[in-house]
């Protein structure tokens, strides 16, 4: 979701509501047991949903994202979390 300041990221469940079309829209999916999906945006517009981990400090309520080969692609910070809004900065 875009929003005016350009430092934190607003998101969204999928079925929250309609948006207007974007030229790309970053999706997280994070799933049980620090399994995740994430949305590689490829040079080629060849976007895939790719597999990684996922862990989350809660003392600085950061969330790392790995690659399969367990590089750190992501670090976010997560700012506000309720049901329907996640608030966070990427680092």
């Amino acid at each position: 979701e875009e929003v005016t300041n350009d430092k934190s990221q607003v998101y969204r469940p999928h079925d929250y509501k309609q948006f207007r079309p974007s030229r790309f829209t970053q999706v997280f999916e994070f799933k049980k047991e620090e399994e995740c999906l994430y949305l590689y945006l490829h040079p080629t517009d060849r976007h895939s949903m790719e597999p990684g981990t996922w862990s989350f400090d809660t003392d600085t309520n950061l969330i790392t994202i790995k690659d399969v080969d367990g590089t750190e692609i992501y670090f976010i910070t997560v700012l506000i979390l309720e049901k329907d809004q996640l608030v966070m900065t990427r680092n």
